[in-house]
């Protein structure tokens, strides 16, 4: 099995932006509970000791917690349409100076999978 040199000349701008737009997307998830859970956990106690919030807060409370679950979907849509416009920049970038370098060249190694594939 021998290895074959491939170039990479060029890089699909949509195909790029969408991978980046759901690579983000899972990470704002992540981050969305970790904010939620720090917020709910950490922030809120001790907000409420330092503001002595009284006995009948407690449907405000209820709302602040309401609050923060919304912010799990509103930090994973916003961080994947970041990666979305990232991702765009950097395949339209890449195309750019690929097009003045002639591209990346990688080499792959073929394997007995792939050989079989080719027969079929």
């Amino acid at each position: 099995m021998g290895d074959v040199k491939l170039k990479v000349k060029r890089i699909g701008v949509l195909s790029l932006a969408m991978y980046f737009f759901m690579l983000f997307l899972v990470i704002g998830l992540f981050i969305g509970i970790a904010t939620v859970f720090v917020t709910s956990m950490v922030i809120t106690p001790i907000l409420e000791s330092m503001f002595n919030i009284a006995s009948g807060a407690s449907a405000s409370a209820s709302l602040g917690l309401f609050s923060t679950f919304i912010a799990i979907p509103i930090i994973a849509i916003a961080l994947g349409i970041v990666g979305f416009i990232t991702g765009a920049i950097s395949a339209l970038i890449f195309n750019l100076v690929a097009r003045l370098s002639g591209g990346i060249e990688i080499k792959v190694e073929e394997t007995e999978i792939e050989k079989e594939k080719t027969k079929i």
